[in-house]
């Protein structure tokens, strides 16, 4: 099982713990939009490009929440989300790379006290997955 690293983040009251979960900086790139003037300059930053199973950002707030998780000594993570969630699908994940029993409590916003929909891509990642 992978232990939170000694990266921390200093911060007026202490410090944050943090484990490595993706690939970072992740690279800023000049974005040249249609119909934006050309003395406007856009930049984009590419959390796409973390390296961890199409999780975007989702992964950033990961490494701090999990990190914390495993140095109080937890087994296991909850998390609820919508059918299509990405946030449950990158917990799922991140909490199979560092040994964590992942449990998912899935909504249904078009039908809450009934979830009838069938799950989408995101809800059978995080089944595949073990949630």
């Amino acid at each position: 099982m992978q232990q939170p690293g000694n990266s921390t983040l200093p911060f007026g009251l202490g410090k944050v713990k943090r484990t490595s979960l993706c690939v970072t900086p992740t690279p800023i790139h000049r974005w040249r939009a249609p119909g934006i003037p050309e003395d406007v300059e856009l930049y984009i930053k590419r959390d796409d490009c973390t390296g961890f199973e199409c999780s975007g950002n989702k992964i950033r707030k990961l490494e701090f929440l999990l990190a914390e998780a495993v140095a109080s000594g937890a087994d296991c993570i909850v998390t609820i989300g919508g059918t299509q969630s990405n946030h449950c699908r990158a917990t799922v994940l991140a909490c199979r790379r560092l040994g964590l029993q992942p449990y998912v409590i899935l909504r249904d916003d078009q039908d809450p006290e009934h979830a009838t929909r069938p799950l989408d891509a995101s809800a059978d990642s995080s089944n595949f997955a073990g949630a």
